[in-house]
């Protein structure tokens, strides 16, 4: 049974063609900002590395922080740390919808 993807909703500042809207956690990478050591493919839309992971390039948007988690096996940061992280792309989101 596949799992669900990290984003399930529709209240998320996710681009519209982001991995976590089709993956779930850990089954793609997290980028602090789009790199060129993640080129876009214009077929499908998203930014692949170098073994084949795609990736998230606005991790301040999906509250996870960047690391190389499906590429390198990274680990999932603890519950809390991915709280937080949620925590402060809510906090921004709203302060940006405020100025």
């Amino acid at each position: 049974m596949p799992a669900e993807p990290f984003i399930n909703d529709d209240d998320h500042d996710a681009c519209w063609i982001c991995p976590s809207l089709r993956f779930r956690a850990g089954a793609f990478d997290v980028l602090e900002r789009p790199s060129a050591d993640y080129p876009f493919n214009p077929a499908d839309g998203f930014r692949y590395g170098r073994e084949g992971a795609p990736a998230c390039a606005h991790g301040d948007c999906i509250g996870l922080p960047p690391d190389r988690y499906a590429s390198t096996g990274e680990a999932l940061p603890e519950g809390w740390k991915v709280i937080a992280c949620l925590l402060t792309a809510i906090i921004q989101r709203r302060m940006t919808k405020i100025s």
